[in-house]
């Protein structure tokens, strides 16, 4: 993700240097994790599968790091900014396919 701050988010969580990691977060997902199964094929059926993977993504940081730290709020503002483009990128989708069932009548 372009977001600048974006980049705890970007690889998995080094577990050796949070131990504690897999105790509190029970499906670790990072954005290269995404990107690989996007690229691979066949892992998503559906763009919703994509974006609940994203929104876990930063639920998991927002899980593990307390409130008012800074991966809490960075995890946050990234998720705030990544709802925002998902919200555009669906209301474009519904206003192509009207504007493509209104050209088929």
């Amino acid at each position: 993700m372009s977001h600048k701050l974006a980049w705890p988010f970007n690889t998995p969580v080094d577990t050796r240097a949070y131990p504690d990691y897999l105790k509190v977060v029970v499906r670790p997902m990072d954005l290269l994790t995404i990107k690989s199964k996007l690229e691979s094929g066949g892992q998503y059926r559906d763009p919703k599968e994509v974006w609940a993977d994203v929104q876990l993504v930063f639920s998991n940081a927002k899980q593990f790091n307390p409130p008012g730290s800074d991966v809490h709020v960075m995890a946050q503002t990234v998720l705030d900014y990544a709802s925002e483009k998902y919200e555009k990128m669906l209301a474009q989708k519904v206003a192509d396919a009207e504007t493509q069932a209104q050209r088929d009548e």
